[in-house]
């Protein structure tokens, strides 16, 4: 990363009756441009600094010394320092001597989550990058409407269909105006507000069919009966809607009848649409449900906002910042922690969040902060980062489908068998990226593969059981094994990757060994067919795809290879490589199926069934503990060696956590454990060889058949645990055929 210094004696033609570290320190906040690289504005050693006491940065220094938890004066050799990135200011202490640029890693971690800002004096306010002083108690309702507005007239077609989705009418409707509920046909028409909250574990008021004709009565809201029951984040996020100049307010506890059967299951499944198609989405990420959104005058109690601020020269003043995040990462809200919410954030086009009782905006287009004029562009592309922007809009990139997986399946849900049900609608939308859609979040495209799906960053897995309350109304409640939903815990999805040339080498290669089939029942006669048509490899599939606008080259070594790139994957069909005119400047090994994605673009929903079941081999191996230099999904410990006919160890299993490893004695014991695998599909792998500077690749393939350790209930087959044997010594082993039926 390019680093750029600047010195701390900037030349200001109003401050020369200001001392140094004070221009020094408005020179480095006073930034208006947003640049890619770091530059450092040097202050000066803190103890040469603490020897000439100035009342215009003084207290600032004090402070910033006593967030180091660094005590008494001098403080020889410490150098005070302010870091820009990319229009966001942070101070860091650090030795004396150093690397221009880079920082001290054990200093700057403390401040990193409290940048600085600058409130300028000046008559010329607005300045991009520069912070005004938050009114403790009230928010300025008229910045949150200029958001808004903004967004609707100069965004345009970025940020008001962004997915490219066909408009969906809620079933009903908060009127805020009449205090009411009312029936939701035609709300395309005129537009709706959503609400993204966690709910809590407070009983709250919420619709059912005994008084859904009392609540669509004018003032329902506002009678005792009901309007003591509507929980505070909903009473003020209705009062939210009318300051934002709107009428209807979309709030899942009062606008799902819970009760109402079908309609109430067609809803839930509609619930991804139903927040890509709002017009705004309320976001509310401090607590839950009785939190409420404080600092709406008029609305709501004050918010009592501390705001950290001290002088700076003469006329200005350095704030500092308690900006939440607003994605899933360390030290986010709880809101991010929770399932439900996933999709809910995601799919909005327009966010209206309250964090840390401040009020921020975030659209395809901006991100904005209550305390800083302009857009903040850190916060703005780490948002973007997470809207999985390939798969949304059609194109099969399973990279950003592993994130997404992994993310969801770390939050937390309330009763686990609604785990397919909160991401239901997000698979809806990206279905129309794929050939088949998702069987309980398994591609349907490259389903064998994805059969494959394993543990992921060396954390455990945890079994989700049915919490037996009889409330889950969605198709799809129950969680199978073989399915990552079954589990909670960060997971990887082997899917298949596009082979792209500049990307990273593909670590496996799929072939299907089998058919697999889903049904609604273990003795179902009715099955549903399941096409891995990602897998796909002979001639007729790429002439297809060659006639969708797939355009072939002959391979070029020179023209289409980077040296550092050097590479064949196995599936070269001709030395050609092939380009697409919707994925421009990129080349791949093999082409792929890419939709066309618009707003007549329908979804595809296979049925989801939670058993499957296929023809297959089944074998009887010793398994073993493994030793730790044998360890093959990096510093994950739950593993064990898979033992073959002549005593030695032909390949591995992955289980769920350390747990499930007391069963299973050490590497040296003759005491082995029996454990029944069974073929899911053949894999090739890329050779890994261990060279000079660490593991190198060979452009040769291991073979290994993927498979599952099964244990049976009731005549029915459970995962327990995934590895690979190879392929040799599987097919030279004593195996027998099976009909295997996956619960």
């Amino acid at each position: 990363m390019e680093t750029h210094s600047t010195p701390a004696q900037s030349e200001l033609s109003s401050s020369e009756l200001e001392c140094s570290v004070c221009l020094g320190i408005r020179a480095a906040l006073s930034h208006d441009d947003v640049h890619d690289y770091l530059s450092t504005t040097d202050l000066g050693e803190v103890d040469d600094i603490l020897k000439n006491p100035c009342l215009g940065h003084d207290s600032l220094l004090q402070f910033i010394v006593s967030q180091f938890a660094i005590s008494g004066t001098p403080l020889p050799h410490t150098k005070l320092s302010i870091h820009n990135y990319r229009a966001r200011d942070y101070i860091s202490l650090g030795p004396t001597v150093s690397t221009p640029g880079v920082l001290h890693d054990s200093l700057w971690s403390k401040m990193l989550d409290n940048p600085l800002l600058l409130v300028d004096a000046s008559p010329i306010p607005r300045t991009p990058g520069l912070g005004r002083i938050l009114d403790p108690n009230w928010v300025d309702t008229d910045l949150l409407k200029e958001w808004m507005c903004e967004c609707l007239t100069e965004h345009q077609h970025l940020c008001e269909n962004p997915l490219k989705l066909a408009e969906t009418s809620p079933a009903w409707l908060i009127d805020v105006t009449n205090n009411c509920i009312i029936a939701g046909d035609g709300a395309q028409n005129y537009g709706y507000v959503a609400l993204s909250y966690r709910w809590g574990n407070t009983a709250c008021l919420q619709s059912e069919l005994s008084i859904l004709g009392e609540l669509q009565e004018p003032g329902a809201l506002l009678k005792p009966q009901f309007a003591d029951r509507v929980s505070p984040t909903l009473k003020h996020a209705i009062g939210l809607t009318r300051i934002m100049g709107e009428r209807y307010l979309w709030a899942d506890a009062l606008c799902i009848v819970q009760d109402n059967g079908e309609q109430t299951r067609a809803q839930l499944q509609l619930m991804g649409a139903i927040y890509s198609s709002a017009k705004l989405t309320i976001v509310s990420i401090d607590g839950d449900a009785d939190h409420g959104i404080p600092g709406l005058k008029g609305t709501s109690d004050p918010r009592e906002l501390s705001v950290l601020k001290f002088p700076l020269g003469k006329s200005n003043q350095v704030v500092i910042r308690r900006v939440p995040r607003l994605f899933h990462d360390n030290g986010c809200s709880p809101y991010f922690a929770r399932a439900w919410t996933f999709q809910e954030y995601l799919l909005s086009k327009r966010r209206l969040i309250i964090g840390n009782n401040q009020f921020h905006w975030s659209c395809s287009s901006t991100t904005c902060h209550e305390d800083m004029y302009g857009v903040d562009y850190v916060s703005h592309n780490n948002t973007r980062m997470k809207r999985f922007p390939q798969m949304l809009l059609g194109k099969p990139d399973f990279d950003e489908l592993i994130e997404l997986t992994m993310e969801y399946n770390e939050r937390n849900l309330s009763f686990p068998e609604d785990a397919l049900a909160g991401i239901s609608g997000l698979l809806s939308i990206i279905s129309r990226s794929l050939e088949g859609g998702f069987i309980y979040g398994l591609a349907e495209t490259c389903f064998d593969s994805a059969l494959m799906w394993s543990a992921a960053n060396a954390l455990p897995l945890q079994r989700r059981i049915h919490s037996g309350k009889d409330h889950a109304i969605l198709q799809g409640s129950q969680l199978p094994s073989w399915s990552w939903l079954g589990w909670k815990g960060p997971i990887f999805a082997h899917t298949e990757y596009g082979e792209e040339l500049d990307g990273p080498l593909n670590l496996f290669i799929t072939e299907c060994i089998t058919q697999w089939y889903s049904q609604e029942t273990p003795t179902s006669s009715i099955k549903h067919t399941i096409h891995s048509t990602f897998l796909d490899h002979d001639g007729k599939f790429m002439e297809g795809l060659l006639a969708k606008g797939w355009v072939k080259e002959q391979f070029d070594k020179s023209k289409h290879i980077r040296p550092d790139h050097e590479r064949k994957p196995f599936y070269v069909l001709g030395d050609y490589v092939y380009k697409h005119p919707s994925l421009p400047e990129r080349l791949f090994w093999r082409p792929f199926a890419i939709q066309d994605i618009s707003e007549d673009s329908k979804s595809k929903i296979p049925p989801q069934h939670p058993f499957i079941s296929c023809d297959t081999k089944r074998g009887w191996f010793n398994a073993k503990k493994l030793s730790e230099p044998e360890s093959v999904w990096d510093t994950f410990t739950a593993q064990v060696s898979v033992v073959g006919k002549n005593h030695g160890c032909c390949g591995y299993l992955q289980l769920p956590s350390d747990e499930h490893m007391a069963a299973f004695q050490a590497t040296h014991s003759d005491n082995n454990r029996t454990v029944e695998l069974v073929a899911i599909c053949l894999q090739k792998m890329v050779k890994q060889e261990r060279g000079y500077h660490g593991i190198v690749w060979n452009p040769q393939y291991d073979e290994s058949y993927g498979v599952f350790w099964i244990e049976w209930l009731n005549g029915i087959a459970y995962r327990r645990g995934i590895g690979y044997v190879e392929k040799t010594s599987w097919e030279n082993h004593d195996l027998e055929d099976i009909h295997l039926i996956l619960g």
